[in-house]
């Protein structure tokens, strides 16, 4: 039975930190290690466009989960990676972020099994054009997402709670306007 890594990568210093982003993969194409790394791989990438008030750091943590009944049952320790924002320019505001989807190719009652990655603490003249998701970060996104889906030792996937299932990430896009993630407990 294949399980999925759950695997939290936490950002704080910059305005509306904490924030949190979790991402999913099937244990069966690596190590809850290969998984924690790959993840921390996309967020070095995607750090060339965050502010310098920003950190971020993946947990110590692996969370192995059944996707059929979503339970966890083991965790496994891992080293994580880390990093800070490298943008020297000024922070635009927390309700500006990023918005990778992530593509399946899967459908589910006539919709596709999609997931969402938003992407926090992006700076000013590094990612923003006249208030759009300015072109070169478009292209830094996307070389991250491409680099974790082709990933050799991390299978990503989306999992979906209310199907309790995971299906395998085939494809990406990133949205070229900003939007922010809201919390529903608000």
């Amino acid at each position: 039975m294949a399980l999925m890594y759950r695997y939290r990568t936490v950002f704080s210093g910059s305005g509306g930190a904490p924030w949190l982003s979790t991402f999913w993969f099937d244990s069966l194409g690596g190590t809850a290690q290969q998984a924690a790394t790959a993840a921390g791989l996309f967020w070095t990438t995607v750090q060339a466009r965050m502010s310098t008030d920003v950190t971020w750091s993946g947990e110590p943590l692996v969370t192995s989960i059944d996707p059929a009944t979503g339970q966890p049952n083991q965790i496994t320790t891992v080293t994580p990676v880390t990093g800070a924002g490298s943008s020297a320019a000024d922070p635009l505001p927390a309700i500006c972020q990023g918005n990778l989807s992530w593509h399946t190719g899967q459908f589910l009652n006539g919709r596709e099994v999609t997931g969402r990655t938003f992407l926090p603490g992006l700076s000013e003249d590094s990612s923003d054009t006249n208030g759009q998701v300015a072109a070169a970060a478009i292209t830094v996104f996307n070389t991250a997402a491409s680099a974790l889906i082709s990933s050799a030792n991390a299978q990503l996937v989306v999992y979906s709670r209310r199907n309790l299932g995971m299906t395998v990430v085939g494809g990406h896009g990133v949205n070229f306007k900003f939007a922010i993630l809201a919390s529903r407990r608000d």
